[in-house]
C-alpha cells in the first residue's frame, strides 16, 4: 500500500545560472497549498503560504502579481533569480527589499527607493547583511 503524507511538503530548488532549470517538488498537500496561494495572489494581487520542506522546517512562499512592462522599473531594477552568481547585480535590488518596504510597483519603488537606500547605510542592515 502506497503511504500519503499530510504534511505540507514543498521543496524549491532556485535555478543555479540563466538557463538553469528551477524545480519544485512536493506533497500532494504542500503543491495544492501552493496553488491556492497562487490562485488567491491572482484574484488579490499578493498572497503568501506556510509550507515546509522534507525536513519539516516550515517557511514562507510569498507571491506578487506585477503586470507592468519588462522595461519599467519595477522589473528593471529587481535581481534576476541567479543573480548571486553575477557580481553586475549588486545594484538591483532583492524581491525581499521589495516585499519589506511594500514595494508592489514601479510607482511604490519610486516612492521608497530612498528610504530603501538609507537604510542599507544603517548599521542595523550592515549587521545583518555581513557588512
Amino acid at each position: 500500500m502506497l503511504e500519503t503524507t499530510p504534511f505540507r511538503i514543498v521543496n524549491i530548488y532556485a535555478q543555479t545560472d540563466k538557463r538553469a532549470e528551477s524545480i519544485i517538488v512536493g506533497s500532494r498537500a504542500g503543491l495544492e497549498t501552493l496553488k491556492q496561494a497562487i490562485e488567491l495572489a491572482l484574484s488579490h494581487k499578493e498572497s503568501s503560504c506556510r509550507v515546509a520542506p522534507s525536513d519539516l522546517e516550515t517557511y514562507d512562499v510569498r507571491i506578487i502579481v506585477n503586470n507592468e512592462s519588462l522595461d519599467s522599473l519595477f522589473w528593471s531594477e529587481m535581481k534576476l533569480p541567479y543573480s548571486d552568481l553575477d557580481d553586475n547585480s549588486k545594484d538591483k535590488k532583492s524581491p525581499h527589499n521589495y516585499l519589506d518596504f511594500g514595494v508592489r510597483d514601479s510607482e511604490s519603488l519610486r516612492r521608497k527607493e530612498a528610504i530603501m537606500v538609507a537604510y542599507k547605510e544603517t548599521e542595523a542592515y550592515k549587521s545583518i547583511s555581513g557588512l
